[in-house]
């Protein structure tokens, strides 16, 4: 399996623990860091996707703009 998408199980794994603690003790502060932790799992999943079409990953100023959902989805499509 991509190592990526290894990476992105095992955080994902760490934010349900993390939420199901924050529910049980009504902590917000545990809930919020969970969310972190999903949308990370979330980020290193798409990561996983993207390598697996080819591409490379950018890095520094402007990587958030390269997993813009609508060039994902052209990229899925076949489009560049």
């Amino acid at each position: 399996m991509n190592r990526l998408l290894l990476e992105a199980r095992k955080i994902h794994k760490k934010a349900v623990k993390e939420f199901e603690r924050g529910d049980l003790w009504n902590d917000r502060m545990l809930i919020r860091d969970s969310a972190e932790k999903a949308w990370l799992s979330a980020l290193k999943a798409i990561d996983a996707l993207i390598t697996t079409r080819g591409e490379e990953l950018p890095f520094g100023a402007g990587a958030h703009e390269f997993r813009n959902i609508d060039r994902i989805s052209a990229m899925l499509n076949g489009e560049r």
